[in-house]
């Protein structure tokens, strides 16, 4: 699935400019759990690419990988509501930009069961971190730690169409993904001790930067901060 995933975001990638566009959210819809598999604590994953265009509507919502047909539908119905600040497209700016965007179910995992559905890298749960690493070395005991999805995923982001156009220097994003390896045992540490944190809080500056919810939580924090100052 994982060699799947990175076939298609090969393809599906769009051309890397120079400009440094960041995609910002002016809405976000959440996706709804299913009402069925919440009755059953079904928990699940789904995995969607974006391709966002230059006015900032979602043009295309591919499911990627998931868990099960009602959680990539619950997916789909949310995120191709969402809208982002449109941006000038010129010889040094694409027209379109493309994101993975994983949703998770049950945001920690099948145990124990949380009806909590988390939307971006950065915003998985270490309780689901924990979960998989507890998985893959149960079933995979031989693999490195960075082929644990939430990491592989990262890793991908990382060399993806989006972080490309953000950081255009090669060197640089691969000097990024050696950090990145170097830095999972300590994060899955740090996970360990603190379940209730987010993924992306361990994740050094430079990395975290290049993901897009961490746009959205700072805008978020901004239009709070800009609404208190006039109460």
């Amino acid at each position: 699935m994982k060699l799947l995933v990175f076939i298609c975001v090969f393809f599906l990638t769009v051309a890397v400019y120079a400009a440094p566009i960041v995609l910002i959210p002016q809405s976000m819809a959440h996706p709804e759990f299913p009402e069925e598999l919440l009755k059953k604590s079904h928990a699940g994953k789904v995995i969607v690419y974006l391709q966002v265009d230059s006015s900032g509507t979602v043009r295309t919502v591919k499911v990627m990988e998931s868990s099960h047909p009602k959680f990539a539908e619950a997916a789909q119905r949310a995120l191709v509501q969402w809208r982002y600040e449109p941006w000038e497209a010129h010889t040094d700016a694409p027209s379109k930009l493309g994101i993975l965007v994983p949703v998770i179910f049950g945001a920690r995992g099948i145990e124990p069961f949380s009806p909590e559905v988390t939307v971006g890298l950065g915003n998985i749960l270490c309780a689901y971190l924990n979960y998989e690493v507890k998985a893959s070395k149960r079933e995979f005991p031989g693999e490195p730690l960075s082929q644990v999805d939430v990491f592989w995923y990262t890793g991908q982001h990382l060399s993806s169409g989006y972080a490309e156009h953000r950081l255009p220097e090669e060197g640089e994003r691969k000097a990024l993904y050696g950090r990145l390896v170097k830095s999972i045992p300590n994060v899955v540490k740090k996970c360990r001790r603190n379940p209730d944190s987010r993924y992306g809080e361990h994740l050094a500056q430079e990395i975290r930067a290049l993901l897009p919810e961490v746009v959205a939580d700072k805008a978020s924090g901004a239009k709070e901060k800009g609404g208190s100052s006039h109460e």
